[in-house]
């Protein structure tokens, strides 16, 4: 009995006298409507990470992200928050909390998701951080680097080494890591000269194609084959298995990518989905699910529990819909 009206976002929150939300103007083709609402109105409108000024402001970490892997351009830009701030509402109390993995547009055999080991440098040459990490951990060191931009290093000896680490020879998404066409796609990226695979023969005409001091990660891929021989690695603590040496040319550096899954910071919401002033007081007819219900996650997005994000959207969401329907709050 639901009716569902489509391609109609949302502009602006209807409030009676006492400030109560009481409905929603919405914009369609034909023009603007307003839909009345019996029992609240429930914003579910997604997370900030399409909206650049709001991840300048709320998350400044995220607004470096050259790319979104999650929602394509249009989507995710923080209209819920907006509606509710312009209604009367708050933001929440804690910090944005940003999902940056290390997926998006890289180059072949990238230091991404899969966490292979290979040596990762930055744009001054230098090894920055233990290579074997958490994802949130990958992207967020990358960030911290000059503009943003690092390379995984290997050698002509690749396979071998992705073998001996992943033995399994399985992808994140389940498909081969290393294969019969492994070469041909690294000899493609090489090849389309967009910066996201430099190959060659010695270690100072890689540098040069990369753009980085040859000095330096002659001097950097020095020390970690010394670690590789040495078979411990005291200088970032990465595990004796990941240490294979880059001594065999061809020489290749990867881009290493780092995307926006989703930026989580919401409205000020309280243990019964209603959103709330800077006091903490309920805005009369006001509720939030999904990603713009704030004071859910502050700062850290954690990773331990498979599917939090979805699952409360889809969870929230069906429960507080039909408590409203009932006439009860959650």
């Amino acid at each position: 009995g639901a009716q569902f009206i489509f391609n109609a976002p949302a502009q602006q929150l209807v409030q009676n006298e006492s400030g109560a939300v009481t409905g929603v103007v919405a914009k369609t083709d034909d023009g603007y409507i307003r839909v009345d609402a019996k029992q609240g109105v429930i914003l579910c409108t997604g997370d900030i990470g399409g909206n650049q000024q709001m991840l300048e402001d709320w998350c400044p970490i995220a607004a470096r992200c050259t790319e979104s892997v999650y929602t394509p351009v249009g989507g995710n830009e923080g209209d819920g928050i907006c509606l509710g701030l312009w209604a009367g509402a708050a933001t929440q109390h804690g910090y944005a909390a940003p999902m940056i993995h290390p997926m998006g547009v890289g180059g072949p055999l990238a230091q991404g998701g899969d966490a292979l080991g290979f040596l990762c440098v930055n744009k001054e040459g230098e090894r920055y951080t233990v290579e074997f990490n958490n994802t949130p951990g990958m992207a967020n060191a990358r960030f911290m680097q000059p503009q943003g931009v690092t390379y995984s290093l290997f050698d002509a000896n690749y396979a071998d080494n992705v073998l001996k680490v992943k033995p399994t020879n399985t992808a994140i998404d389940g498909s081969p890591i290393v294969g019969d066409d492994t070469q041909a796609k690294i000899d493609a990226a090489v090849q389309a000269n967009d910066g996201t695979c430099y190959a060659a023969n010695s270690i100072e005409e890689l540098a040069k194609q990369m753009g980085v001091p040859a000095d330096t990660l002659v001097a950097t891929v020095e020390r970690w084959n010394e670690l590789c021989s040495q078979g411990e690695d005291p200088d970032m603590g990465l595990a004796p298995l990941y240490l294979n040496p880059i001594d065999t040319p061809p020489f290749y550096a990867s881009f290493n990518p780092q995307a926006i899954l989703v930026v989580v910071y919401g409205l000020n919401c309280d243990s019964h989905s209603r959103v709330c002033d800077k006091d903490d007081q309920p805005v009369p007819g006001l509720y939030a699910v999904g990603n713009v219900q704030g004071n859910f996650f502050s700062a850290d997005y954690p990773l331990i529990c498979p599917g939090v994000s979805h699952g409360r959207c889809v969870t929230i969401g069906r429960i507080l819909g039909q408590a409203l329907a009932r006439g009860e709050e959650l």
